[in-house]
């Protein structure tokens, strides 16, 4: 079986990447913040992350969900979601480093959580060429 975009393992793969991005943004406003409702404040932030990377989509997107719980989708071009992902992904390896900066845990981790976020982008070869190409929605 070919690996592309649509191989099941690499959806899984996605799919454990963005629960560590949720993970990332969860933690960090828990560990900057000293007032009361920095649950609450946690929970908004990943709340609306969510919210724009569900309701922002490129069309043609094989990782996207063919039923949307949203009435609604917004169509950007590939290379504007591109870049979406890669500044969440990058943020999320930002916040590993700063959390555990003083652990010398983070010497291992954030390297291979790096290499982990590139192969997904190599594994799915077909989608990241397909959203580096698209200029406008629905091309």
């Amino acid at each position: 079986m070919k690996i592309n975009s649509k191989h099941p393992y690499v959806i899984a793969w996605h799919f454990i990447l963005l629960l560590s991005v949720v993970l990332a943004f969860y933690v960090w406003p828990q560990e900057i913040m000293t007032h009361r409702l920095k649950g609450f404040f946690s929970v908004l932030i990943v709340m609306l992350i969510g919210f724009v990377h569900i309701v922002f989509v490129f069309e043609k997107d094989s990782f996207k969900s063919k039923q949307s719980l949203l009435e609604f989708e917004i169509k950007i071009p590939g290379w504007i979601r591109l870049l979406w992902e890669v500044s969440l992904y990058t943020a999320a390896v930002w916040i590993y480093s700063k959390w555990i900066a003083n652990n010398e845990i983070a010497n291992i981790f954030v390297p291979f959580y790096s290499a982990a976020i590139a192969s997904l982008y190599l594994l799915s070869w077909d989608r990241t060429w397909l959203m580096i190409r698209s200029v406008y929605p629905g091309k």
